[in-house]
Parts: C-alpha cells; structure tokens; sequence
C-alpha cells in the first residue's frame, strides 16, 4: 500500500472491473444452462386392447453376450454367431418370418459403441425394403434386487 509519496505511474492493477464482469457472466451462464440441456421423451406404446388378437407369430430374440457372441433365436431354433455374423443370421430368421418383432438383449458388459453398432445393423436391415414390417425393440430386464 502506498501513502502518496511515489511520484509516477502505479504498478498495481484494479481487479474490481475484471470481477464484475466475471460475476455477470457467471449469472448469464447459470440462467441459459437450464435452456441448453435437451429431453428426449421416451413414448412407450400403450398396452393392446383386452380383446386384441394375440401375435401368432414369436419374436425374433438376439442376445448379445459380454464377448459379442450373438445368440438369434427364432421358431424354436437358436443360432450362436460372431457379431461380424448377425447381419447373414438375421437375414436367414426374417426370410422365414411374416411382419417379425424383434427383440435385441445385451449383457452388460457390453460396451456402448458395440451396442450402437448392433443396433444399428438391425435397424438397417429392418429399414430394407425387402424386409418392410419390421419392428425392432430393445429387450429390458428389470434391475437386480
């Protein structure tokens, strides 16, 4: 601190401005941070009608196991492949299937890219216009008491 006796420019810097604008920008990120976060709504469908005709037809199950061995059941048959394999061995259940549902389960060990790319392959294949008609769903479970 000085008592006046120093002639000349300070060397001091005047941090007050500097903290006010640091405040004010902090309060403007804290209001727009609400704006910015995005929901995507999950829409479950709702369950059918009691007098609704049961699916004659089963789904189409796939499991995919912690080391991406993929399991497709179909008709009482159940096929292990490699998940380089799954699109050859879902083409084979859908070639035998009306409008199929099919419904893809994963252990959790999984990791999320091979998650992404297994779903992906078959929501490719139900995009296919050879295979029009096809529901894709992700299996759940509940969680582990």
């Amino acid at each position: 601190m000085s008592m006046g006796r120093e002639r000349g420019a300070r060397s001091d810097i005047n941090v007050t401005p500097l903290i006010d604008v640091v405040l004010v920008l902090l309060i403007i990120f804290l209001v727009t941070m609400p704006l910015q976060l995005r929901v995507t709504p999950l829409l479950i469908p709702p369950p059918p009608p009691a007098d609704a005709a049961a699916p004659t037809e089963p789904p189409i199950q796939i499991h995919v196991a912690a080391d991406l061995a993929v399991t497709v059941t179909h008709a009482g048959k159940e096929r292990t492949v490699p998940a380089v394999g799954l699109a050859a061995a879902l083409r084979e259940a859908l070639a035998s299937a009306q409008a199929p549902t099919v419904f893809v389960g994963f252990d959790d060990p999984v990791r999320w890219g091979d998650t992404v790319a297994i779903m992906d392959t078959v929501r490719g294949l139900a995009a296919d216009p050879e295979h029009n008609g096809i529901t894709v769903a992700l299996a759940t479970r509940p969680p582990a008491p």
